[in-house]
């Protein structure tokens, strides 16, 4: 009864939307913040050990005890609330994407480097797929935790939103509007963990993709060839061996020919083994990294 008191005057969706803006505002800042300063950590050890001690020192302090700072600082409106959520948010994500950078296998490093891909090349094809694993597990933590700053900040000091409600909920002892301002916190909560949940399944789709992606059979007899090492059931569904397999014909090796292969001094049906295990360099490149 209260729920629908609360929706029919219009007060819940209202202070509802002001939280939800603080929420993904925050969100936003924090994660871009953290991704930025976390892709510069995972790539200089040294800056690392310089920020590290700082920057878990300053986890160290609750939120609790910084938010009335904020609030006076940058005053009781969105901007402090924002900062709120963006500090809560900021230590997990940046934490997920250093371990998820240094996670990328160093012989897939090596490919692009044998590749002449560039520095972008590099960060798109290679370093941001396999970091995505780790960084959206790390945006799931952020999503729930941005709901959590957004209301200590509107405990602090505030003038809407849900925190603000279960506030005004508190004084006037009415226990069925803080009831209905918790329970739109767990909802908000819910919605946002399950929005990275589907991102998730939507971005990291080709690892859940089955058989089809093992080396397809090739016309020169060496279908039963054992698996090339880049293409091993570690890294065979990465985008990057995906590419290849579908650039060379379903190998991933371009040195020698596989164990187990016909001799390349014969050609079977027509077909040369050596040129059907060994593609042209320079055109794979081309072809590969336009």
């Amino acid at each position: 009864m209260r729920f629908l008191q609360a929706m029919s005057s219009g007060s819940l969706l209202r202070h509802t939307a002001a939280t939800l803006t603080e929420v993904l505002a925050g969100l936003v800042v924090g994660v871009s913040a953290a991704t930025a300063l976390g892709y510069f950590l995972a790539r200089s050890r040294t800056f690392e050990r310089l920020l590290a001690p700082y920057i878990v020192a300053s986890q160290s302090v609750p939120v609790v005890a910084i938010a009335p700072l904020l609030v006076i600082w940058f005053g009781p409106h969105m901007l402090s609330k924002v900062l709120i959520c963006a500090l809560i948010v900021f230590f997990p994500v940046l934490v997920n994407t250093i371990v998820g950078l240094r996670s990328v296998p160093e012989e897939l490093h090596e490919l692009m480097r044998s590749l002449q891909s560039s520095r972008w090349q590099t960060f798109s094809y290679l370093e941001v797929p396999a970091a995505l694993p780790v960084f959206l597990g790390g945006l799931r933590i952020g999503a729930t935790l941005a709901v959590i700053g957004a209301v200590v900040g509107e405990f602090v000091g505030a003038d809407r939103g849900l925190g603000f409600l279960i506030n005004v909920g508190k004084g006037q002892y009415d226990t069925a509007l803080v009831f209905v301002a918790v329970f739109t916190l767990v909802a908000m909560a819910m919605a946002l963990y399950g929005l990275v949940v589907g991102l998730e399944k939507r971005l990291l789709s080709w690892q859940q993709r089955p058989e089809e992606d093992r080396l397809t059979p090739d016309p020169g007899g060496l279908a039963h060839a054992p698996l090339a090492p880049a293409c091993t059931p570690t890294h065979r569904r990465h985008p990057v061996a995906l590419r290849l397999r579908r650039r060379t014909g379903g190998y991933c090796r371009f040195t020698k020919s596989n164990p187990g292969a016909p001799d390349p001094g014969s050609p079977a049906d027509g077909v040369h083994p050596q040129r059907a295990v060994r593609p042209d360099l320079r055109g794979l490149r081309a072809r590969l990294l336009p």
